[in-house]
């Protein structure tokens, strides 16, 4: 399963795949009561560990992707114009 992650100051969207397919998408806040939230979501829409993706958007992304790694999950957090060159080709 891989979560994509759009990641702003207030808040996180998250799109959830399995392979091709979406399974899901949601909204939270970006804190730790949203991360909780984020928890409880992926725990009802599956009962393995995700790989999250997110752009690098430097403090605002941190907190987020060390709270899904603690959790169990792989966290990738990539370079916002290497997304941008991938959607051009």
């Amino acid at each position: 399963m891989i979560l994509g992650i759009d990641v702003a100051k207030a808040k996180v969207d998250v799109a959830l795949f399995d392979g091709k397919t979406l399974i899901a998408t949601g909204q939270f806040n970006n804190n730790a009561a949203g991360f909780k939230k984020l928890d409880k979501w992926l725990k009802h829409k599956t009962d393995k560990p995700v790989w999250a993706c997110m752009e690098a958007t430097g403090r605002y992304a941190d907190a987020l992707g060390e709270h899904l790694y603690k959790q169990g999950h792989q966290v990738s957090i990539v370079n916002p114009m290497r997304i941008k060159k991938y959607a051009e080709s």
